[in-house]
């Protein structure tokens, strides 16, 4: 004989709540982890002409996109990038972004100042930007990673894109060189 027991808040002896379960059996403790979830490109991925930083041109990584669902509208999403950036050529850079519904989470102006945590504000995608400022044309490798936290907002479901695009017109900027390009999601309760 199977027992059952139904509550929908778990409390200290002082009656505050340290559990809340919603009405879909989801269990909800403020700062602790619900769901995580990584999307990953194995090859590499070179931009070596047509797209760059002037005009806000960018390419989608699309193995890299995220369709994610947050369990509570309240929770805080952890947005990690990872990447091994190459660059042959002098005085260039890469741009990384990341949109959510098309919109950019976070903003700069050409030059890389003035960025932005502001979802929807206008300017480059700039999540992440390494740049190399010396003369010299030969081959130059970077690892990257940059985390964020974002509002999850709704409970409804989400598309995550990580955007790319070379900092200046001339020479080459790879992703994925010796490591993958990765993207993760990581919803934190509230």
């Amino acid at each position: 004989m199977a027992s059952e027991l139904g509550v929908q808040t778990i409390q200290h002896t002082n009656g505050t709540d340290a559990i809340t379960i919603d009405s879909s059996g989801n269990p909800k403790m403020s700062g602790h982890v619900v769901q995580h979830v990584e999307a990953r490109r194995t090859t590499g991925f070179d931009l070596s002409s047509g797209v760059f930083s002037t005009g806000s041109t960018h390419v989608e990584v699309t193995e890299c996109r995220i369709t994610f669902t947050p369990k509570f509208s309240d929770s805080k999403l952890l947005i990690t990038l990872g990447a091994a950036l190459k660059f042959t050529g002098a005085n260039l850079g890469t741009w990384l972004g990341v949109r959510r519904d098309d919109v950019s989470l976070f903003t700069g102006s050409e030059n890389g100042s003035d960025l932005t945590n502001t979802e929807g504000s206008t300017g480059k995608d700039t999540f992440l930007l390494v740049y190399r400022s010396d003369g010299a044309n030969n081959n130059h490798h970077f690892p990257a990673q940059r985390s964020l936290l974002y509002n999850a907002i709704n409970t409804n479901a989400q598309v995550f894109k990580l955007m790319y695009s070379r900092f200046s017109n001339s020479g080459s900027s790879s992703l994925g060189q010796w490591a993958p390009t990765t993207m993760s999601i990581t919803e934190i309760a509230g």
